[in-house]
């Protein structure tokens, strides 16, 4: 069991390396290369392992905070100047984000599963939320956003079980 001081050590710096994640996104500055080395660091991480369904309770979370909130803050931008609204794009990209945290929260999660169900159930949602951001992006078929906020809702469900029941 980890303490308060730990668990706060360790969403600081999950949010800090997301943040350099956001960073390069938002410069355009993202290679494959950069992705791996970032993954990398990740899996050096010891507590991310044994704490990834934690942190992917915790991403989807902020996952559906964000998809709740965001026709709320575009509707806002509507009513300020276009040159101050285009600087504000990176809320828009921030989906791409959450979908590479919660691969890696997927990934160190199904490493560590003692059912081999909840794997094929952990990737299945995981490439069902990624498909729907990639939709949402290319508006290639109308999908209402409640299955968005299910899909979300799922992964994080599968989480807390993977966390209280499957280790």
């Amino acid at each position: 069991m980890l303490s308060i001081t730990q668990t706060v050590g360790l969403i600081l710096s999950f949010l800090l390396n997301s943040s350099r994640i956001l960073q390069l996104c938002c410069n355009n500055r993202v290679t494959f290369l950069n992705l791996l080395k970032f993954f990398l660091k990740l899996k050096n991480i010891k507590y991310l392992t044994n704490n990834s369904d934690f942190f992917g309770v915790l991403t989807c979370m902020f996952c559906l905070i964000h998809c709740i909130s965001s026709p709320l803050i575009f509707i806002s931008f509507l009513s300020l100047d276009t040159e101050l609204s285009m600087s504000y794009s990176w809320w828009y990209n921030l989906d791409y984000v959450f979908v590479l945290i919660s691969f890696i929260m997927v990934y160190f999660s199904v490493k560590i599963t003692s059912v081999k169900l909840m794997k094929y159930l952990f990737w299945l949602s995981w490439l069902t939320l990624s498909l729907i951001i990639i939709n949402e992006k290319t508006e290639s078929f109308k999908i209402p956003e409640y299955i968005t906020y299910f899909v979300i809702s799922s992964l994080s469900l599968l989480h807390l079980y993977n966390l209280k029941f499957c280790k």
